[in-house]
């Protein structure tokens, strides 16, 4: 596994449309941004509005095509105008150039602290298994925190490595539960297989056996 894996583009991912004034500009809402990306160095975070691109103020004829173009094929040098937190009153301003970037599918990750709960918070675009050492420093952050509640936030996720996705499924389960069973797998002709939390088919994953978080539900 490797960090090495790059991106190119701006950073930050998928925009959602709405109203933001009478006069009927639209702003295009930032889902998320990508840690070590463009956008992000350029201080830009989730939830950013934008309403202004290269001076163009954004309305139902030409909202479409900069959403697209953001998001899709981006190139080139942008400024952008925006609101942050719903705040109509205070505009920023930005300028944010197309720049290949370390890929990180760790959006967003955290141990926060409420009351006598230790709450582990990640979100996850992706399993992704080039960048497994990120999941892997994670896990461990949670797993020497002591976390007792974790919430795994993939409401971007669209899927990618198992292998992944049972590692890290099997520092939730813990340690009791590495040879029950993770999924059965039935394949075209009827084939039937049951993969177990530690590793899959014959244990061939490679990605070595995940910390138990020690959590109780």
């Amino acid at each position: 596994t490797t960090k090495a894996v790059e991106n190119y583009g701006l950073g930050f991912g998928p925009s959602f449309s709405s109203q933001i004034n009478q006069q009927g500009t639209i702003g295009l809402s930032i889902a998320y941004v990508h840690q070590g990306s463009p956008a992000a160095e350029a201080g830009m975070k989730r939830g950013d509005t934008i309403y202004k691109i290269n001076g163009v103020i954004l309305n139902s004829s030409n909202y479409k095509n900069y959403m697209e173009a953001l998001y899709y094929s981006p190139s080139g040098s942008y400024e952008f105008e925006f609101i942050r937190d719903a705040d109509l009153k205070n505009a920023y301003k930005v300028k944010v150039s197309c720049e290949s970037y370390v890929y990180d599918p760790v959006l967003y990750s955290a141990i926060l602290e409420e009351g006598p709960h230790v709450i582990g918070y990640l979100a996850l675009e992706n399993f992704d298994l080039y960048s497994h050492e990120f999941i892997i420093d994670i896990v461990q952050q949670f797993k020497d925190s002591e976390i007792t509640d974790l919430i795994l936030d993939l409401r971007f996720n669209p899927g990618g490595s198992v292998a992944q996705s049972r590692y890290l499924a099997s520092a939730i389960a813990g340690a009791s539960h590495l040879d029950d069973i993770f999924v059965n797998v039935t394949f075209r002709g009827d084939k039937k297989e049951a993969w177990k939390f530690r590793g899959g088919p014959n244990d061939q994953d490679g990605l070595g056996i995940a910390p138990d978080l020690g959590l109780n539900r």
